[in-house]
């Protein structure tokens, strides 16, 4: 007799918070990529660098219902991409391409292990 176990899949960062650059979007599976960093003073003011303990690329999709919130007072990046009319993987995709496929932000993963929160980062 056999007995067949379902495996569920493996999480990487459900239920936590992280500060990353996104590098990229894959919009055809939904998927942000991106790296985590860490902050690092050099003298001249604070830095976002890659976070030495975990320097690979991660992929991870949105939630849903995901919040997108900009430190610019205009509410970058939302002039190119309304928030009334466009979901927040849009948004996020629309911010990766405004900085040369670069965005620094602090994240919330979800325990589904989905972006849910994304805060744009002052660094």
């Amino acid at each position: 007799m056999v007995t067949m176990t379902s495996r569920a899949p493996q999480l990487r960062f459900p239920n936590t918070s992280n500060d990353v650059e996104f590098t990229g979007y894959d919009a055809q599976d939904g998927l942000v990529e991106f790296h985590k960093v860490v902050v690092q003073s050099d003298g001249a003011g604070p830095n976002m660098v890659p976070d030495p303990s975990d320097p690979g690329t991660h992929r991870l999709p949105m939630a849903s219902g995901a919040t997108v919130r900009s430190i610019d007072p205009r509410g970058f990046p939302f002039e190119a991409c309304p928030p009334r009319s466009c979901t927040a993987s849009d948004i996020v995709a629309s911010v990766i391409g405004h900085n040369n496929d670069a965005f620094c932000a602090h994240i919330h993963v979800n325990a589904a292990d989905q972006i849910d929160s994304v805060r744009q980062s002052a660094y």
